[in-house]
């Protein structure tokens, strides 16, 4: 099985965050090292690693050096 670092869900706009938390936890088990879950309807990101999880919101910068070195993805740029 190929395992990617990095896995980005986009819930749709009608998806209970809530709802969706139960499978995140599974894919850092199996070797992803960054899951973003990036929520329209709350125009915010959640980043789970497997020592932290940030929330991010629309004002702020994502970023993933650890993975990605010199990555920055501001998120008004998504969202608007």
């Amino acid at each position: 099985m190929i395992v990617p670092d990095i896995a980005v869900n986009v819930l749709p706009y009608d998806t209970n965050l809530l709802h969706s938390f139960t499978k995140f936890p599974r894919y850092l088990e199996n070797g992803v090292q960054s899951v973003w879950v990036i929520d329209s309807k709350q125009k915010s990101v959640l980043t789970y690693e497997p020592s932290r999880t940030i929330f991010l919101e629309r004002d702020n910068i994502l970023t993933c050096n650890e993975l990605i070195p010199g990555f920055e993805l501001p998120l008004k740029a998504i969202f608007e």
